[in-house]
């Protein structure tokens, strides 16, 4: 460009100098055909100079179209070359940081799922150590309670074994008072019978003074019948009748004794029965009792028995406690280390987080930028050529759109798929069974925007594919069969085949 821009300095150099040297001859006195005839000359010259000059530069220019050509071919296909590893790169980058972005979602969710569950934990740490603590406080009262106790049942077995010696005394004396009694009511057995051998004497003793005074009385007949001789016998016959009435009368004096006597002794007997069965039964209860003390005391000794084993339990519970009252403290602290590192982590985990959410920011910036480059790459003739798909995949109504049928269709066009969806947007015959029955109104809202407009056909920019991460251009087609859309996808890859391929 600088040689051309020379030479065309030179030509203007040259014609202005000429202009010059011819006013300056004009200036001369010499005829004027020859000023003229020396313009017509350099004119000539001049002319064919530049013609010469032009000859050069046209064959110069032809050289530099093909030059310009051949490098245009070639500068095409590295672009080609360069924009396939763009497309291919930008899909890499794509899918690696989907698949970062995923897993760094995944370790940042693990991370605040750790730091709840470790907050738990604390919680349940703490907890833990309140229940330790209470526990121990309730120890400590069972001991109180159990030491109060075992005293109360030393004493309670000091008092039921004296009370017990008391009751043993107490069945002792019972028995004896019985033996006390039995003698007693034997004495008045041998009272009563004591008092019937009196009573029978009396009774004799009354008999013979009866006879004793009939004797007197017959005496006394007999002194009277013997006159005076008979009078000494007669005072002996009236003092022998007087000592048999006072017999008499001692007599009945002794039997009414002998008989209150009796009385008494059957009113003693009687209650002396009553007293030996109350005896009895006060021995038997008292022998209850003593059973029932015993019982007691068996039972106090082994409640006694049992309260040791309570202290010595909860000995064994208190130092147990403590210890793990001392473990669940060490594990406090070592747990509070482990949380303030897994907060650390979790901050770093977050920071790591925010710098992936930057890089994919970046990410998408320079998906974007490649996406742009690669739009440029393509150029209108590849436009024009899908422009053609597009109507030959309209207009071939005929189509047999078996699934075999429809691949072997995008190969010939150098697609890489074709769908057919009825009205409502449901994909009735694909060149990929998985795409069978998916509707593609959900799947792009911009074929339901489509269907809807007058346009046959519609040409969308390059898109991302979500699950491949692959660029491609979808083109929407109105169907001439009837109602619905047609769905025709190529790859970043076959646009610039078709590009390549011009």
């Amino acid at each position: 460009m600088s040689n051309n821009r020379n030479f065309h300095l030179i030509d203007v150099l040259i014609i202005v100098l000429l202009v010059i040297i011819f006013s300056l001859i004009s200036l001369l006195p010499i005829p004027k055909y020859i000023p003229i005839g020396l313009a017509v000359f350099s004119t000539y010259i001049t002319f064919y100079i530049l013609s010469k000059k032009n000859i050069q530069k046209s064959e110069k220019l032809q050289s530099y179209s093909h030059e310009i050509h051949n490098n245009t071919n070639s500068s095409n296909k590295d672009l080609t070359v360069i924009s396939q590893k763009l497309a291919d790169s930008s899909m890499d980058i794509f899918i690696s940081n989907r698949e970062l972005r995923e897993f760094s979602d995944k370790i940042n969710s693990a991370s605040k799922s750790i730091i709840s569950l470790s907050e738990n934990d604390n919680n349940y740490i703490q907890t833990l150590i309140s229940l330790i603590e209470l526990i121990s406080s309730q120890i400590s009262n069972i001991v109180d309670v159990s030491e109060k106790a075992n005293n109360i049942s030393n004493n309670s077995i000091a008092t039921l074994t004296s009370e017990k010696d008391t009751i043993s005394s107490a069945i002792s004396n019972m028995v004896d008072l019985k033996e006390y009694y039995d003698t007693l009511l034997n004495s008045t057995d041998n009272l009563k019978n004591l008092s019937s051998e009196i009573s029978s004497i009396t009774n004799y003793i009354e008999d013979v003074a009866n006879k004793t005074n009939l004797l007197a009385l017959n005496a006394r007949i007999e002194a009277s019948r013997a006159g005076e001789a008979g009078n000494s016998f007669a005072v002996v016959a009236n003092e022998i009748k007087k000592l048999s009435e006072q017999t008499k009368n001692f007599s009945s004096n002794i039997s009414e004794y002998i008989s209150d006597m009796e009385s008494e002794i059957t009113n003693l007997n009687n209650k002396s029965l009553s007293t030996n069965d109350k005896i009895l039964c006060a021995k038997e209860s008292v022998q209850k009792i003593d059973s029932t003390f015993s019982t007691v005391v068996q039972a106090n000794q082994d409640l006694h028995k049992r309260i040791n084993d309570i202290l010595d339990s909860s000995d064994t519970i208190s130092n147990s406690s403590v210890e793990i009252k001392d473990t669940i403290h060490e594990l406090s602290i070592c747990h509070t280390t482990t949380f303030g590192s897994v907060q650390e982590i979790a901050a770093d985990i977050d920071l790591q987080w925010n710098v992936i959410q930057t890089l994919n920011t970046i990410t998408e910036n320079i998906s974007n930028v490649s996406n742009n480059l690669l739009n440029l790459s393509i150029d209108q003739d590849v436009y024009n050529r899908l422009e053609e798909i597009g109507l030959d995949i309209m207009n071939n109504t005929q189509i047999v759109k078996t699934e075999d049928s429809l691949r072997k269709y995008c190969d010939s066009l150098g697609i890489n798929e074709i769908s057919y969806a009825d009205k409502e947007g449901y994909f009735k015959y694909v060149s990929l069974k998985d795409a069978y029955m998916l509707n593609i109104f959900e799947l792009d809202s911009r074929y339901k925007d489509f269907i809807n407009s007058n346009d046959n056909l519609k040409i969308y920019p390059l898109t991302r594919r979500t699950d491949t991460g692959e660029l491609y251009i979808f083109m929407a087609i109105k169907r001439l069969d009837e109602d619905g859309v047609i769905s025709a996808a190529i790859s970043i890859t076959n646009l610039l085949k078709l590009k390549t391929n011009q």
